[in-house]
């Protein structure tokens, strides 16, 4: 059911912590965004609420990746590589504050 696979999604996020440093951006491109995990209508959604604002999209993970939106069927190896090279992962409800107010999760 959908409140297991947030659990285990929000598990995995926690096992995978950012590291400690992350990578310095050479350029001052718009920050790249992929949304992974979710149904193609409510991705379609995502993609329009990011592009208003300006972020540019990406369909896979990249190394001037920004952040990863994750949904409830998220596959943990976008989520594992993201980490690995700092990228911020985010849930849905993250994005849109992030959208909203510009201000980013706070860390556990």
């Amino acid at each position: 059911d959908i409140e297991d696979i947030e659990e285990r999604l929000e598990y995995f996020i926690k096992v995978n912590p950012k590291p400690k440093e992350t990578p310095a951006r050479a350029d001052f491109t718009l920050p790249d965004i992929c949304f992974t995990g979710f149904k193609k209508q409510d991705k379609d959604k995502l993609i329009k609420l990011a592009t208003d604002k300006g972020l540019a999209i990406r369909s896979s993970v990249t190394k001037k990746l920004s952040f990863l939106c994750c949904g409830s069927n998220a596959g943990p190896k976008k989520i594992e590589t993201s980490r690995r090279q700092g990228v911020i992962v985010l849930n849905e409800k993250e994005f849109r504050v992030l959208l909203e107010t510009g201000e980013l999760p706070e860390e556990e």
